[in-house]
């Protein structure tokens, strides 16, 4: 599951939009196609709260990728299954207000929705895109991307581009899981890049935590292994 528009930070900065609107550079270029997060390498920012934070600078875009990293005390089908499960997105995902499964694909993969709550000044976001879990090598990967001739649903406002989020899991023991996190987002409106970049700087660090306590709730179903797709 991926978002990267973090409401607390946008209500903070939200004054600077009313300038950048007359900004000259509004437009955000196109990201590289392919694998968007090849090239270019990861600046480390910092360590908070227990999460390795970096971002990378990709060529023909004014946007970073973000990227966090970090250990999290729940067994592998626990952190899998909230993250698979689109029913319950909402409950520890800041300012997401609605959140459906469209259809399903080849593969077990989905297409999902989801919408955001944004502060009154900034229009309302949401973003259409496909998720697909792959089991390879001792790991799992969950990828995640916007694409052309997916499933419609009106708008609530401006809908967001997901060039590329993936997660990467891997168990430590029967009870801690390794996780990497890495987003690109364009979040598109009238959003200059710089404005992006600051509020986009921390949603790994945000969305690790959210997951950490999700993870730990009693109610959630672990993910049966071998998993092939998300189940829930």
């Amino acid at each position: 599951m991926f978002v990267t528009l973090n409401q607390s930070k946008l209500i903070t900065t939200a004054l600077c939009l009313l300038a950048a609107m007359l900004w000259s550079g509004l437009a955000l270029s196109s990201p590289p196609s392919g694998d968007p997060l090849a090239s270019g390498f990861w600046e480390r920012l910092g360590t908070e709260k227990g999460i390795v934070l970096k971002r990378k600078k990709l060529k023909n875009s004014k946007l970073f990728a973000v990227r966090g990293e970090t250990t999290i005390d729940s067994p592998i089908e626990r952190v899998t299954s909230v993250l698979c499960d689109h029913t319950r997105w909402i409950e520890w995902t800041e300012s997401m207000s609605d959140a459906k499964l469209l259809a399903t694909g080849e593969g077990g993969e989905k297409i999902v929705y989801q919408a955001f709550d944004m502060p009154a000044i900034i229009a309302d976001r949401d973003v259409v895109y496909a998720i697909k879990l792959i089991q390879k090598d001792g790991y799992i990967e969950l990828t995640g991307r916007s694409r052309a001739n997916l499933p419609s649903h009106p708008s609530v406002g401006v809908r967001m581009n997901l060039v590329l989020g993936r997660w990467f899991l891997r168990p430590l023991d029967e009870y801690r899981t390794h996780l990497v996190l890495e987003v690109l987002m364009d979040p598109k409106g009238y959003l200059p890049s710089w404005f992006v970049n600051i509020v986009q700087r921390d949603y790994p660090v945000d969305t690790l935590t959210a997951l950490r306590r999700q993870a730990k709730k009693r109610d959630i179903k672990p993910l049966v292994p071998p998993f092939t797709q998300c189940q829930n």
